[in-house]
């Protein structure tokens, strides 16, 4: 005998669409749940990335130190190739390791209003100088730095901060000759101090306090340097990083102790692979 088919009754249809919203709720919780185990996933993996970004910024920079003080009082420039290479480390199992260095102080000092004495007019003199002179160029900013000694590197500076040098110390009847002795001498070979001297004589500057003042402004051992960093093989880096970074000299004596601090960060950051200088 066939059992008559039992018809849905109201209980049932009701009991339907209460099936049908806890299966949709249970479904949104758990994409909920996976969302937020994918967000703790990123996050973690975040940290981790700037924990390895970290500590390969400070060991960079540490190996950049210690190369520093390996040269004692010599001239940085005279330890660069042509290329402006500064070292460069092979380890093996590593990707090949690459410093490039250039000098960053042949422009003019801006944050000048703390010096005191001579130094600190002579410098605000440049500024103002500078300045005029900058008044219409098409990059002004080319001129000026915020950071660094207040001293302007003879190797890197444009004619017109060697002008504004000389104007504001020994006057601008003296900027012509001075300048195109100097970059006379530039053009053949590395500026030594005896090049400077060179140029005063050429433009018959006068021995006395102005000429002293505009001496006390040029270097030619800048301390101020734009490095960058390339990690892998040439045309396949894995990593770059550039900044701009002081080396502070040694005492007279050549020594640097453990705790005495060479390089001064001025700015560090990772940059693109395919980023150009």
């Amino acid at each position: 005998m066939i059992a008559p088919r039992k018809l849905p009754t109201r209980r049932d249809a009701f009991a339907l669409p209460i099936v049908l919203v806890v299966i949709l709720i249970g479904g949104v919780m758990l994409m909920l749940a996976l969302d937020r185990q994918g967000m703790q996933s990123r996050s973690s993996l975040r940290v981790q990335q700037g924990y390895d970004e970290f500590h390969t910024s400070r060991g960079l920079l540490q190996i950049i130190e210690t190369w520093l003080r390996s040269g004692g009082n010599r001239p940085l420039l005279d330890r660069l190739d042509d290329q402006g290479m500064a070292f460069s480390l092979n380890v093996r199992g590593q990707p090949p390791v690459r410093v490039y260095m250039e000098d960053a102080q042949g422009s003019v000092m801006t944050d000048v209003l703390y010096l005191q004495g001579n130094s600190g007019r002579d410098a605000q003199r440049l500024l103002i100088a500078m300045r005029d002179a900058a008044v219409g160029d098409p990059d002004p900013t080319r001129f000026f730095r915020s950071a660094g000694p207040t001293q302007v590197s003879v190797h890197t500076a444009p004619p017109e901060v060697l002008r504004a040098l000389v104007t504001s110390t020994v006057g601008p009847n003296y900027a012509d000759a001075f300048i195109d002795s100097l970059l006379k001498a530039r053009q053949q070979q590395r500026l030594r101090s005896t090049d400077i001297v060179a140029a005063l004589n050429a433009a018959t500057v006068p021995a006395g306090r102005s000429r002293n003042r505009l001496n006390r402004l040029m270097t030619v051992n800048p301390q101020l340097w734009k490095v960058e960093v390339e990690i892998g093989d040439p045309g396949n880096l894995t990593a770059r990083y550039r900044g701009v970074l002081q080396n502070r000299p040694p005492d007279r004596t050549g020594a640097s102790g453990p705790f005495q601090r060479r390089l001064s960060v001025i700015s560090w950051e990772k940059i693109s692979t395919t980023d150009q200088p």
